[in-house]
């Protein structure tokens, strides 16, 4: 059974971990192998900047002592973004499609009704029609293209920027 909870100070090595199997199994993800060069107490800090934050988190999927996939929310530090949450996750490949991704975004929903936040948004690459698919059926809807976005493998790809938004909080000045 997987279980989703928010992330720990002593999940960091853990989490490294997961982040460092994901680089190495998809093209989906920011980072190539051998990329990230992240030390573990760099990522320790990083954890517990967003376990102190509150309109950060990182949510974890985890099967028995591993951890198999995440959903990491980045609020806003300025204040005319502190409404804003930018999405990242990753799911091993031999976790796909067992209605993980699905149970994250439902967890972040839930934690999301106990902050300020008003958006969320990611970007996604715009041929990996599995990630597109769960984002829309979670209510992200495709805003725009950020074309030549990235270069994968010799070639530059396209990502679509996807957000959501929620209850708009009253804006002073009438706007």
């Amino acid at each position: 059974m997987v279980s989703i909870r928010e992330i720990r100070g002593e999940d960091a090595e853990r989490h490294l971990a997961l982040c460092h199997k994901l680089d190495h199994e998809t093209k989906f993800m920011l980072y190539e192998p051998g990329e990230r060069n992240t030390s573990l107490e760099h990522h320790r800090k990083f954890i517990q900047s967003f376990i102190a934050s509150d309109n950060s988190t990182i949510l974890i999927a985890e099967h028995g002592d591993q951890l198999v996939g995440y959903l990491l929310v980045d609020g806003g530090k300025a204040r005319r973004i502190k409404h804003v949450g930018y999405i990242v996750a990753g799911i091993l490949a031999a976790y796909q499609g067992q209605g993980i991704g699905t149970r994250l975004f439902q967890a972040l929903e839930e934690w999301r009704k106990n902050t300020e936040l008003k958006r969320l948004e990611l970007t996604v690459i715009s041929h990996n029609e599995t990630a597109v698919s769960l984002y829309k059926k979670m209510g992200f809807e495709i805003e725009g293209t950020k074309k030549k976005s990235l270069y994968i493998e010799g070639r530059y790809i396209d990502e679509f920027y996807m957000g959501k938004t929620f209850e708009y909080a009253r804006l002073e000045g009438g706007e």
